[in-house]
């Protein structure tokens, strides 16, 4: 999908998509029909959810994300684009929280332990900011260059320097 289809999958039909989404989170035999004859629903549904993320349509996002993680809560992609969600609708808490699940089904994410230690460090929590990026960094050692391990040295930087600073 290019940025003007997805543009315009935004401003046409994501509306419409969570409008359904309700519909089929009231109605649980619908909700059973249709993953009968739509075998992709959930893949397609977090591929929506990912567009709007890109061009930050958040609340559609968020609805989109919401619904697949009330059905697939085991799902730690649906679980990091809620967490995403919830972040670029500065809901950073119940993003924290997210990012907290996200890790803890799939740890070998360190985009989640990343956006995590950004939130501690927005709420002035640096001591918990600190463990995340230091497993970030354990993570990301050794072969190719992850674009993770850069944000968490700039990051980790940081952390020394407020936890060093006079109060």
């Amino acid at each position: 999908m290019n940025i003007v289809q997805e543009r315009l999958f935004a401003h046409r039909y994501a509306s419409t998509l969570t409008d359904l989404l309700r519909e089929l989170a009231a109605d649980p035999e619908s909700l059973e029909a249709m993953q009968e004859c739509y075998p992709a629903l959930w893949d397609d549904l977090a591929d929506n959810g990912f567009a709007c993320l890109d061009i930050e349509h958040y609340r559609q996002s968020f609805e989109i994300f919401q619904f697949l993680v009330d059905h697939q809560p085991h799902d730690a992609s649906f679980q990091a684009g809620l967490a995403d969600s919830q972040s670029g609708l500065k809901h950073y808490l119940e993003a924290a929280a997210a990012y907290e699940e996200t890790i803890r089904q799939a740890p070998d994410i360190p985009e989640a332990y990343v956006y995590l230690a950004e939130i501690y460090m927005m709420l002035a929590q640096h001591e918990h900011a600190q463990p995340l990026l230091e497993e970030v960094m354990r993570m990301t050692e050794g072969g190719f260059e992850h674009p993770m391990r850069s944000a968490a040295e700039r990051l980790m930087a940081f952390v020394r320097e407020a936890t060093q600073a006079p109060n």
